[in-house]
């Protein structure tokens, strides 16, 4: 019987913890569009109770709430790094961050936040 290498298994604990980040990173894209989208519909698109006067400003409104959107989910990934690294171990978090596809950029901020958060120096 063909069996996966151990450090390839997908265990509970790493399942709950992919969970955890898409909460993270949803309520924290989800919060940061309504809050900014709520503030800047009035002001790009005229006021609530009123027809949209200029239609042209729609999808430039659209693209940046979905950008909003986006940097609410990095935001709260990195939130997610930081409280994960306090609760979890190291090298635990460092099996997550380098496991599957990576934004270099984006897991270098994790590893800095990480570093931060857990009182290790900066790597060279």
């Amino acid at each position: 019987m063909l069996t996966m290498p151990s450090e390839r298994r997908v265990g509970l604990k790493d399942v709950l913890a992919l969970l955890s980040v898409f909460v993270f990173a949803f309520a924290f894209g989800l919060g940061l569009m309504l809050l900014i989208g709520f503030a800047l519909a009035p002001i790009m698109l005229g006021p609530p109770d009123q027809p949209i006067q200029t239609t042209g400003r729609v999808p430039l409104f659209l693209t940046l709430v979905i950008f909003i959107l986006a940097a609410g989910a990095i935001l709260g990934g990195i939130v997610w790094v930081a409280v994960a690294g306090l609760v979890l171990p190291r090298e635990t978090m460092h099996r997550w961050l380098y496991t599957g596809p990576q934004i270099p950029y984006l897991t270098d901020l994790c590893l800095d936040v990480l570093d931060a958060v857990t009182g290790h120096k900066k790597r060279p």
